[in-house]
């Protein structure tokens, strides 16, 4: 069964093996938040789930369509297993 807790590990392996570090919130002198760095993070609503991108700017892309945990766990899954792949099997000249 897949945990929001599971999910959120997978989106930060993510964030390792494609380069970015992640992000967090600062809280600006005028009170409002802002995004610190890019990467991938879990969405929730509507008893659903998905994988979103948010940039340096604080928006954020969808990268999967709202799904059941399960599904978005496999749905990462797939992502890492494509990115292990690409990372052994191509060699750059």
């Amino acid at each position: 069964m897949a945990t929001i807790t599971r999910l959120e590990a997978r989106a930060k392996l993510l964030n390792k093996l494609c380069g970015f570090k992640g992000f967090k919130y600062v809280r600006l002198k005028n009170g409002k938040l802002k995004s610190s760095g890019s990467g991938f993070t879990i969405g929730q609503a509507y008893g659903g789930a998905r994988l979103e991108f948010m940039s340096k700017s604080g928006g954020t892309r969808d990268v999967s369509p709202r799904l059941s945990k399960s599904k978005l766990d496999e749905y990462i899954g797939g992502m890492l297993s494509g990115i292990e792949y690409f990372k052994n099997r191509v060699k750059y000249k």
